[in-house]
Parts: C-alpha cells; structure tokens; sequence
C-alpha cells in the first residue's frame, strides 16, 4: 500500500511527492502505473525503515545518510 504524504509544484513544472510504502516493490508497482512522476520524488519505506528518491532514469535509489 502507498500513501501520497504531500505533493508540491505546479502543472507547468511538474510535480514532486513524497509517498509512504509498505514495502519497496509497492513503490515499483507505483512507478509502473505512473511512469509521470518526476524526478526528485521520496518516500520511506515502512518495512526497511529507508528513505529512497526517484533519479532521472526513473529508477527508486535508496538514500544513504552518513554522520
């Protein structure tokens, strides 16, 4: 299951959202059905506790934080 959380920007420029998913392949299923979205989207992925973000290649990448 996804959840949009928020989306911002306009029509002319596109869009970028922020999604809740389950799980990783619920986010592949999404891109699937929506092959509009822009890059630069988020989401967190409940059952991996991860953040990702859609690159140009339409491709969901895990974001990995340092300290």
């Amino acid at each position: 299951m996804v959840f949009v959380r928020s989306e911002t920007g306009s029509p002319k420029h596109g869009y970028i959202e922020e999604f809740v998913a389950d799980t990783k392949q619920d986010l592949e299923d999404l891109l699937e059905k929506d092959r509009s979205m822009n890059m630069g989207c988020t989401a967190f992925v409940i059952d991996e506790m991860s953040f990702y973000i859609l690159n140009g290649n339409k491709q969901w990448v895990k974001i990995q934080l340092t300290q």
